[in-house]
């Protein structure tokens, strides 16, 4: 396969280190504060291993000359949970040194025409962000056996080179999950719930410094509505089913819109559309 070099062994170790601290002012409400020390070896994958994908116009290649990715993170926090409900706000910086950014774009194969995708170390970089969860009972029902629930959360992170000031493109865009459930006893479980993701922005995209290379265009943003079913008619036997995209919405994660490497292998790397799954579990 094209991109594929000589391998290459490595042999990486690190001692770690970590602080938490919990501050309780009520029984309810917890206060803490995380800070770890992180240490990360590149994938045999991404050391040794290339290939390309003419469907979708693009080629990995390996990089044995990758680096550990270290890292340096703090955490400040809120939870709060009492018998009805449920919150939780954490914000978290992280400082990265040789921060290993997967399928990175960096060219165009002259042979093939195809975009060049290969991981890389970033020198210098961070992410920030923030990330909120609530969930409130909202009434009971059926003798106080069945609860009518309300779940969310909200996830938000940037990440960027600290010289360049270049974006970081495995960071994922602001995501918002809202979803309504009605649980009875340990046996039925239903839950209606909408993901809600936004377009990815030009300016937090990082492009290859190829000139000829194609740049990756701003993704659409998109919301889905799933379906979701679980039922335990005896304790040894679980069914689960799930109606997924209901709404037959063509939509794409950014992880797949990246890494295509043309328009047309961009429609091919589509999510699917409505879909159903039965799944029975039996426990012996």
């Amino acid at each position: 396969n094209a991109g594929v070099l000589p391998p290459d062994s490595m042999s990486e170790s690190q001692f770690s280190k970590r602080l938490a601290l919990l501050w309780h002012p009520t029984e309810e409400n917890t206060i803490f504060f995380n800070y770890s020390e992180g240490f990360r070896a590149p994938t045999y994958s991404a050391v040794n291993m290339g290939f390309s994908n003419p469907a979708h116009g693009y080629i990995s290649r390996s990089n044995p000359n990758l680096k550990p990715e270290k890292s340096q993170s703090y955490e400040l926090g809120w939870n709060y949970i009492d018998e009805t409900k449920s919150f939780a706000l954490t914000g978290f910086y992280v400082d990265y040194k040789n921060f290993i950014e997967e399928q990175a774009p960096t060219g165009i194969d002259p042979d093939t025409g195809y975009m060049i995708f290969q991981a890389r170390n970033l020198d210098k970089s961070r992410i920030y962000g923030f990330e909120a969860k609530a969930h409130m009972n909202l009434f009971t029902i059926q003798n106080g056996h069945g609860i009518i629930g309300l779940n969310a959360s909200l996830a938000y992170a940037k990440g960027e080179e600290r010289k360049t000031k270049n974006p970081i493109n495995s960071v994922e865009p602001l995501t918002a999950v809202v979803g309504i459930d009605y649980t009875y006893l340990d046996k039925l479980y239903l839950s209606a719930r909408v993901k809600a993701v936004q377009a990815k922005k030009e300016g937090d995209i990082s492009q290859a410094s190829d000139p000829r290379s194609p740049k990756i265009p701003r993704s659409p943003g998109y919301a889905t509505l799933d379906l979701i079913a679980e039922y335990k008619p005896q304790r040894d036997i679980t069914i689960n089913a799930g109606l997924y995209n209901v709404f037959d919405k063509q939509y794409w994660s950014w992880s797949e819109w990246k890494s295509a490497g043309s328009a047309s292998a961009r429609e091919r790397a589509s999510n699917p559309g409505f879909n159903a799954a039965l799944s029975i579990k039996y426990e012996f």
